[in-house]
């Protein structure tokens, strides 16, 4: 039987030996998986980015996928290591809130927490990803029951991410991530988008901090270089970038920013 995919988000970067370390763990306990790294390059602790990160990537991956995820400020606290099922797979990493965007969209129906030390790797106090994280991910893999690494748990940390505000007229949304290019993404996600437009036909107004846009477009080329558009992209949320520049350069925009999408002839 093939065995499930492990992927990786960290915000380790590429510097240091962190990544190479937790990949040779995970191949001594299961050589067979395949390790997958989705990203290494989340902001260095910056939980909620990562967890949007990580949500955007969810789909891409075949069910039963195991995430192994390490945005962790607070490891060798008191903060707990955890593994979640979900219906996509499981989730595994600190109970810090970096599940809070999945969690949200997807649900979770089993939280344990990672107590059990036969299935670790060691105990250090500072590389929960190398010693528990990891581990864990390999243990699964290779056909351990979730219940049997830890304890059951009720429920999880969650980060009070920002909330889409829905009007008759307008819907208000944040930034939340600037990609490498500089797009700018919103917690706009296109099916809460249509779900409020409902049967509407008329003109739209996407405004930014300092930007007024008339029309969503389905493309860069939509528009002239050097101007500013609207658009959907592959994460299906709504982003606004700039046609071959950086756009929160070349907008003064950035993370907490408001988006309005409004309605504006009805």
């Amino acid at each position: 039987m093939m065995k499930p995919m492990i992927t990786l988000l960290t915000d380790f970067g590429l510097k240091d030996t962190y990544i190479g370390q937790m990949k040779g763990v995970i191949g001594s306990i299961c050589p067979e998986v395949k390790v997958v790294d989705i990203t290494h390059e989340v902001p260095a602790q910056d939980i909620a980015y990562g967890g949007y990160l990580l949500c955007d990537a969810m789909e891409a991956f075949p069910r039963g996928t195991i995430h192994v995820v390490v945005v962790d400020p607070g490891v060798g606290s008191e903060r707990k290591a955890i593994a979640v099922k979900f219906e996509l797979g499981y989730l595994i990493g600190p109970d810090n809130g970096i599940f809070t965007e999945v969690i949200n969209r997807y649900g979770a129906e089993t939280i344990i927490e990672l107590d059990q030390p036969d299935y670790w790797f060691g105990e250090s106090k500072t590389f929960h990803g190398r010693d528990i994280f990891a581990p864990a991910s390999a243990h699964l893999a290779c056909g351990v029951m979730l219940r049997d690494m830890g304890t059951t748990l009720n429920d999880l940390v969650k980060l009070n991410l920002p909330e889409l505000i829905v009007h008759d007229q307008i819907l208000t949304g944040h930034i939340v991530m600037i990609d490498h290019f500089g797009n700018m993404l919103s917690n706009i996600r296109r099916d809460e988008y249509e779900n409020w437009l409902e049967e509407y036909e008329g003109e739209l107004l996407v405004r930014g901090e300092d930007t007024r846009l008339h029309g969503i477009c389905k493309t860069f080329a939509d528009v002239s270089e050097g101007a500013a558009v609207a658009y959907f992209g592959s994460s299906a949320r709504l982003e606004i970038g700039v046609r071959n520049r950086n756009a929160a350069q070349e907008l003064d925009g950035g993370i907490g920013d408001i988006v309005i999408i409004e309605k504006i002839n009805q």
